[in-house]
């Protein structure tokens, strides 16, 4: 049993077991990057656990940062659009230590004067504590909170979280969480003054560590909260008996002393008798229904469970099945995080993996846990067998134990992505929130996701198909302007349909939604390669990447500098079940596709159309050739078309690129002059911007000839810059007229003709100095510095690591063990005697420099004892300015 309550905890905390198949998106194109965002405190990690948003539309996240040596609380602040909030702390970040060890912010909140409150843990040497502190609305401590800022509620020899914050309609402050002693682990709930002292009236001296509902309960624990209208407090968690934790809520009054009117004397399980469970989340509808969201935990798997209660704690039968719904996928799924959308649906935020990569999941509920509404053009015949449906794209399968839902992934960067807060904005669109690995440590990720999107594509995981068949489509990746990568899997589920066999397979993609076979009906099944369809011409483009043009409907588009541009296609790769890749070429720049994978079936069960079929375990099947199935649904958007900048500067995001994709959305976009040159410039740039970019000779060049285009649209984008630099201009002029007429008169050798002296010469040189210097940084930009800030950092790092490794074994690695031996044990030189489990590097791996060379380690060194060096930019010794070398040594 103590396994059960330290794995649930471990889980929740960020270290995430592997979850589920397929990845997915509909996200919201005008918040942060296409849908998304990441924010990255330190070099190491930053995982959040909580959102939020102000009254004002400004979104807070909290969780934690790592500094190196430990963990901050760590909170955000973003605007509508997911861009930084800079009056928040001056950069829109704010980190704040509490002790000496680990803090942690697990629940957030805001108050009504704008002021912020973040609850969790802090790391007192011993155990953990629960930790709360107060933020003013600018990000700064709020130092009338105990006068400092910060509350720590110690209780001795015990691990206490506070997992939840609420705000009474008084002021007052609740936390509830759990406390983890030697023996068992209780309720932890407490009741804080405004101003952050413990309130006295509230249960005994203000804390309650035990439900006391059951004399039979060894373990039980809060991992979320709620207040009623009539004041009392719900929380939901955990209770174990005997073998079993079962997911349970328990109720308290507004005093702090157990409702013994609520459930069984003050405690509300759901759940199977014979398997572990939990809640994670719960919410308070507004007739006082309750709904409460966690996960069931079987043995080698987790699946969904959501449950439903009246007021009292007892069970709506109305709700799912007696109350429950339990949506299990045949694979690890979990959901961390409830919310309540304004027509009453569920919305469960959580995390689910393929192939050990977890993403961010998004699932959706009817109000009641029955089938979602189906699309009025697949509408289905009700059955009249007593089970739950399950609602995956307009696909309605029969399943004794699995939900309603759509559902929703996300992959952020093909590593471990784990949602674990939901928060619906007043106009319907989500927020999701939580951490994304990106190869080297986790950061801060938020999604939100569109309700017209989500409308439009009604979802966005794998999908279990009446024939038997689970198939989803692979996450977009590599994409370019003009190609990217995709695929699919397929496999038999199980269930008592006879096994269909795939003789073909691949993904269809197009530009609208729903892109499917039945439009290239011509496809070859033998064949190995992807055919794509345009409007004039078919291209037959083979996994390797090779083109051939099969025919061209209009001969006068023969363009040496065209490009055949793909608007819709189907790929065809192989057949049978398992994983295949798909790679999708020649697509148009800056267009969003629709995407799914697709499978072609033989001795498949009938149906007039496989989007809508029905199936029972216990109906006979009949079996056709040639039935099509379709995975989950997707989109990508390719990459911008700024060809030739991108290719002459090496990278969109430099400064000078930026410029001029804004002066192209903003001014040529709203045009139809506009729209017809950048229709012409993405046709003849691609291959010229290839040839540029494999000669340097030739980027340098292009970037003289971008300088005026850069700078005139980078005054078209700043009036004021452009009406200081006239101004310049203008006084130049003159001055320049006045020179030339400079006519020296006998007894006053400065004076011109004009009146002009060598003083207001020397002035106006000064103003056009000011000017070049104001509109000259924000056009040429400084990443190089950033990529120094980065390197001096690791070497840091490294040096903390070697340090330790010294203190465990009593040298340092040698030049010839190099740095290797901070994750691998030596076994050249003098081996180490005490070598640490794990090594001495987190993420088990030694980092690159940020120009993606390997940096030098010397030991013995020539300037210390042991010599850690980059040599910048170039890759070479010495250099200046963004070559110079950066090393251990010259750090301050």
């Amino acid at each position: 049993m103590k396994l059960f309550i330290q794995t649930s905890f471990f889980l929740l905390l960020g270290v995430s077991l592997p979850i589920i198949a397929g990845a997915g998106e509909n996200l919201d194109p005008d918040f942060g990057n296409n849908g998304q965002l990441t924010t990255e405190f330190s070099i190491y990690d930053d995982q959040a656990f909580a959102i939020t948003v102000q009254p004002d539309g400004k979104i807070l996240v909290a969780g934690h940062s790592d500094n190196g040596s430990d963990t901050d609380i760590a909170v955000a602040r973003y605007l509508s659009d997911g861009s930084p909030d800079k009056s928040f702390n001056y950069n829109g970040q704010a980190t704040v230590a509490v002790g000496s060890g680990n803090d942690n912010g697990l629940a957030l909140t805001v108050q009504e004067d704008g002021k912020i409150l973040v609850a969790g843990t802090t790391d007192n040497g011993d155990d953990l504590d629960v930790a709360v502190i107060r933020l003013q609305s600018d990000g700064l401590p709020d130092m009338s909170f105990d006068e400092d800022g910060q509350v720590v509620i110690p209780l001795q020899d015990s691990n206490d979280r506070a997992q939840s914050v609420l705000l009474q309609k008084d002021g007052k402050i609740i936390l509830a969480g759990s406390s983890e002693g030697q023996d068992n682990t209780q309720i932890f709930l407490a009741r804080l003054n405004s101003d952050g002292s413990l309130d006295k009236n509230f249960a005994s001296n203000g804390l309650v560590t035990s439900s006391k509902a059951d004399g039979d309960i060894s373990d039980e624990a809060a991992l979320s909260a709620a207040l009623q209208d009539d004041g009392h407090i719900l929380l939901a968690g955990f209770s174990t008996t005997g073998e079993i934790s079962r997911a349970a809520l328990f109720s308290f009054l507004e005093n702090g002393q157990i409702d013994e009117n609520f459930g069984d004397n003050g405690i509300s399980v759901s759940g199977k008798d014979e398997e572990n469970s939990l809640f994670y989340d719960v919410k308070i509808l507004e007739d006082g229904q309750i709904r409460a969201a966690g996960a069931t935990l079987a043995d080698s798997y987790r699946s969904v469970l959501l449950a439903g209660f009246t007021s009292d704690g007892s069970a709506e039968q109305t709700f799912g099945t007696q109350g429950v719904v339990q949506t299990d996928l045949g694979v690890d799924t979990v959901a961390y995080s409830l919310a309540i959308g304004k027509d009453g649906s569920i919305y469960l935020a959580g995390s689910s993996t393929k192939n050990q990569d977890s993403d961010f999941a998004l699932i959706h509920y009817s109000a009641t846990g029955h089938a979602l509404d189906a699309d009025p053009a697949t509408e289905i015949e009700e059955e009249e067998e007593e089970e739950v449906s399950i609602n995956v794209s307009s696909l309605v399968v029969r399943d004794t134990i699995s939900g309603a839902q759509e559902y929703t992934l996300t992959d952020f960067a093909e590593n471990n992505d784990v949602a674990r807060a939901i928060y619906i904005q007043e106009d319907g669109t989500i927020l999701l929130a939580g951490s994304a690995e990106n190869g080297k440590d986790s950061d801060f990720a938020v999604l939100r996701y569109s309700p017209e999107q989500l409308a439009k594509i009604r979802q966005s995981g794998g999908i279990f198909t009446p024939q038997g068949k689970y198939i989803s489509t692979t996450m977009p990746s590599k994409i370019t302007r003009n190609s990217a990568a995709s695929g699919g899997y397929i496999q038999q589920h199980t269930r008592d349909i006879p096994t269909a066999n795939v003789t073909q397979r691949g993904v269809c993609y197009g530009i609208t939604p729903a892109p499917g076979l039945k439009e290239f009906s011509d496809l070859d099944s033998s064949s190995t390669s992807s055919t794509t369809t345009t409007d004039s011409t078919t291209s037959t483009t083979d996994i390797t990447g090779t083109t051939d043009t099969n025919s061209i409907t209009n001969t006068a588009d023969l363009n040496p500098f065209k490009v055949n541009l793909v608007r819709e296609g189907c790929t065809i790769d192989g057949d049978g079940d398992g994983e295949f890749r798909s790679d999708l070429l020649n697509l148009t720049p800056d267009t969003t596709y629709f995407i799914r994978a697709y499978a072609v079936l033989s001795n498949a069960t009938s149906s007039s159309d496989s989007s809508t079929a029905t199936a029972s375990d216990t109906e006979a099947s009949t079996l056709v050739d040639g039935t099509v199935i379709y995975g989950n649904e997707l989109t990508f958007k390719t990459k911008d078309a700024c060809f030739i900048a991108t290719a002459a500067y090496g990278d969109i995001n430099k400064h000078q690129v930026t410029i001029l994709r804004q002066f192209r959305d903003r001014f040529l976009k709203s045009s139809s002059i506009g729209k017809s040159l950048i229709n012409i410039y993405y046709d003849i740039s691609p291959p010229l911007a290839d040839t540029i970019s494999e000669s340097s000779t030739l980027q340098q060049i292009t970037r003289g000839l971008l300088v005026p285009a850069t700078v005139l649209s980078y005054l078209a984008l700043h009036p004021l810059s452009a009406l200081l630099l006239l101004s310049g201009i203008l006084v130049m002029a003159t001055l320049f007229q006045a020179i030339s007429s400079y006519r020296p008169s006998t007894g006053c050798p400065l004076k011109t003709t004009q009146g002009f002296t060598l003083i207001e010469l020397l002035v106006v040189l000064v103003i056009i100095g000011i000017l070049a210097g104001y509109v000259g940084p924000r056009i040429m930009g400084h990443p190089e510095e950033a990529k120094r800030t980065m390197a001096a950092a690791q070497i840091s790092a490294l040096e903390t690591a070697i340090e330790s490794y010294k203190l465990d074994n009593g040298v340092y690695p040698s030049t010839e063990q190099g740095l290797q031996a901070l994750i691998e044990a030596p076994s050249v030189g003098k081996l180490p005697t005490k070598w640490r489990k794990g090594g001495y590097m987190k993420k088990g791996k030694v980092p690159k420099d940020p120009w993606g060379n390997e940096y030098i380690y010397l030991s013995p060194g020539t300037h210390t004892d042991f010599d850690i060096i980059s040599y910048g930019a170039d890759n070479e010794s010495g250099g200046e300015e963004a070559d110079r070398d950066i090393n251990n040594w010259e750090i301050e």
